[in-house]
């Protein structure tokens, strides 16, 4: 069937129609390439796909795909040896965590769902990753202390060491001889820094 054609049957206004209820962005790309065939197995075959994709939603009640983002770019870095950023593992993390859960979703023992059955196998998945990922990074901007050995020793005595900075801090302040100097006996924090309020007439 040529582009005229499809365009007078006003195809591409369906495929934008099938777009606007994916679920993911990878999705929305392979729905605007969709294109019609002539062959008549070929035809059997998408529409037999489509049945059992009812009965699978009909079965769990609700889409089993949940969103995730393309993390094509991210593969790419590292198959050259580059490192992720926390945000570029944790959108790693979620399409595996999706992977995973269409393809229990598609591969089931049920036997009306063949050609899903097939297609959800080929789904990869690493649950092990996945749950490493999740469990060594708490959001974008912060790393687990349990995500390596070596990050929890220097976390413990990074937490020692501010303790016994906090403990010096609180001698001076609470000093009898220190407090004609201070304006409060207050540890602030400035820049990183814990700090005291010392009088103006006394910085020197």
């Amino acid at each position: 069937m040529n582009e005229r054609n499809l365009r007078v049957l006003e195809f591409p206004k369906i495929l934008e129609m099938l777009a606007s209820l994916v679920v993911t962005d990878l999705g929305r790309e392979a729905a605007r390439a969709l294109c019609p065939s002539g062959e008549a197995d070929i035809v059997r075959r998408w529409q037999a796909q489509t049945e059992e994709a009812s009965t699978i939603f009909a079965y769990n009640g609700a889409n089993p795909m949940a969103y995730f983002t393309d993390v094509r770019p991210y593969l790419k870095l590292a198959k050259v040896g580059s490192t992720l950023s926390p945000k570029a593992l944790l959108q790693v993390a979620d399409a595996l965590k999706a992977s995973r859960v269409v393809r229990s979703a598609l591969v089931t023992d049920r036997e009306d769902t063949p050609l899903l059955t097939e297609m959800g196998s080929r789904l990869a998945t690493n649950r092990g990753l996945e749950e490493e990922i999740f469990n060594a990074i708490l959001s974008e901007d912060e790393i687990s202390d349990h995500a390596s050995p070596a990050l929890y020793d220097i976390r413990r005595q990074m937490r020692i060491l501010n303790d016994r900075v906090r403990e010096k801090l609180n001698g001076i302040v609470r000093s009898a001889s220190m407090q004609k100097y201070l304006m409060d006996a207050i540890i602030t924090m400035r820049n990183g820094r814990y700090v005291v309020p010392v009088k103006a007439e006394c910085r020197q």
